[in-house]
């Protein structure tokens, strides 16, 4: 199930850290840079939503690794 949860810097840091795929620690992730509300595309309705309202008509920037 797909979710959107706010974090604190370091609460972030801890996620980044305790990053796991297929039982091993995650090394590589991708960065993506300069994301605007168009640029959130394939994912659920209300998650687009949210996402929307907090990016707003500014720029983001969005960290991802497998799970």
């Amino acid at each position: 199930m797909t979710s959107l949860k706010t974090l604190s810097k370091k609460d972030a840091i801890k996620e980044l850290n305790s990053a796991r795929f297929q039982n091993k620690s995650v090394e590589d992730f991708q960065l993506i840079t300069d994301a605007n509300k168009n640029t959130i595309t394939g994912v659920p309705t209300a998650l687009k939503k949210e996402l929307v309202a907090y990016v707003g008509n500014r720029k983001a920037t969005i960290i991802l690794w497998r799970s």
